[in-house]
Parts: structure tokens; sequence; C-alpha cells
């Protein structure tokens, strides 16, 4: 059988020997918070290490992820408008180049076939921010990259679709 200190050290806890205790042993360090547990009966007393720097980057890289999705809603929804007529030309949003700028209609048939890759790359975003935060091994700043790069992506290949459905659909000035 092991010993209640190699259990504790076994699940990530430190544990601290009762005498160390009694005399105000201090476990905190800087980039650690301590939270004592109730003592245990016997030699030792575990105490629940809390690595903040750990639970500050998982903090982080939840509001990164939470930042990602809401961009992939808001170039979506967005997106969406423009193709309905509902968002009218303008500087500020949209896919906008001189082709797609040229016109109304232009405005519009572009919006609608950039349609879309951005749904595609929305989701595909939104599925790996969720991937990667349930699963340990991705919770990295790099997995926000990769998301980052499939929103971005997404809006690059908009582009040439929007311009191909332009030019096949209105007649060259």
């Amino acid at each position: 059988m092991t010993d209640l200190h190699d259990e504790v050290q076994d699940w990530g806890v430190a544990a601290l020997k009762r005498s160390d205790w009694s005399r105000g042993a201090s476990w905190h360090r800087a980039s650690s918070a301590v939270i004592p547990l109730m003592p245990v009966v016997g030699r030792t007393l575990p105490v629940f290490c809390w690595d903040t720097t750990a639970v500050t980057m998982l903090g982080a890289l939840v509001f990164a992820r939470s930042l990602e999705i809401g961009a992939a809603a808001l170039i979506t929804w967005l997106t969406w408008r423009a193709a309905n007529g509902s968002l009218p030309r303008n500087g500020f949003a949209g896919v906008r180049t001189s082709v797609t700028l040229s016109s109304d209609a232009a405005w519009r048939i572009g919006h609608r076939a950039a349609l879309r890759p951005t749904i595609v790359s929305a989701i595909a975003t939104v599925a790996w921010c969720a991937v990667s935060l349930g699963v340990a091994p991705l919770r990295t700043p790099v997995a926000v990259l990769v998301a980052a790069g499939l929103l971005v992506g997404g809006a690059l290949l908009s582009i040439p679709a929007a311009h191909r459905a332009v030019r096949q659909s209105l007649p060259e000035s």
C-alpha cells in the first residue's frame, strides 16, 4: 500500500508533514497559491496547490477562443447581411475590393458567393476552438493561432469566390 504522501503527489497535490505545518510552514511560491484543505488524521496535512500561472493561461486561452468565436459569428453575420442586401456598400465591412464595390449588384452577388466559404471557415473555427479547449494537449497559444488562421483563410478564400461570381454574372463595363 502506498503512503498518503505518495498518493497525494500522484494527484499533483503537495503534502506537508503536520510538524512542518505547526511550525508555520508556508508553501506560497511566486507562481502558485496554496489553499489548505482539512487536516488528515496521521502524519500529513494535504495542501492543494493551484498554479496561478496555469489558471491565468487557461483563462487567457478561453478569452482568446471566445474572441475567435465572436469574430467568426460577426464575419458570417456581416457577409450574410451583405448577401441579402441589408448591408449596403461601404468601406468598413464586407468583401471590399474594386470588383465588389463597383456596383450594388456586384456587392450582393459577390457576397452571396463569399457566404459559403465564410460559413465553412466559421464552422471550422468554432469546432477547432471547442476541440482545442476540450483536449488538454491542444490548450496552447499555437491553437489560438490555428483558429485565427482558419478564420483568415476563410476570408481570403471568399475573395476569389466573390470575384469569380461577379465576373460571371455581370458583363464587362
